[in-house]
């Protein structure tokens, strides 16, 4: 649920951690529907999308991504801050960075009030 979800925010990255999960849920949201337990309600994807992650962003690779046409059937592996492997679905947030839409061939994240679109790593 999203109380352990804030817990585990601040234990990992103590208060900066804490308010960068924070304003994922309020960026995304503005309000929490516990629909999906552990996951912030899904917006409409905001009009303006930028292309470039920005320099402060976590760096998230995406190893794959399985779309489908139901929310609930959209899923991506990612490498987190090259270490640990996080499997995700829309609504989730890692590193503070909340995953707001998967695409079949990128992901847009939201964070610190920009939504920015990062592709698949082609390998």
């Amino acid at each position: 649920n999203l109380v352990a979800a804030r817990k585990k925010a601040l234990a990992e990255g103590g208060t900066e951690g804490l308010r960068q999960f924070d304003e994922a849920v309020a960026v995304l949201s503005g309000s929490v529907k516990q629909a999906l337990p552990g996951r912030v309600a899904a917006s409409a994807v905001p009009a303006k999308v930028l292309k470039a992650v920005p320099t402060d962003a976590p760096r998230i690779d995406i190893l794959f991504i399985q779309w489908g046409d139901e929310r609930s059937e959209r899923l991506a592996s990612l490498r987190s801050q090259g270490g640990s492997l996080s499997v995700v679905y829309e609504g989730d947030v890692i590193d503070g960075m909340a995953v707001a839409s998967i695409r079949a061939d990128a992901i847009d994240f939201t964070w610190r009030g920009q939504t920015f679109r990062q592709p698949v790593h082609r390998y």
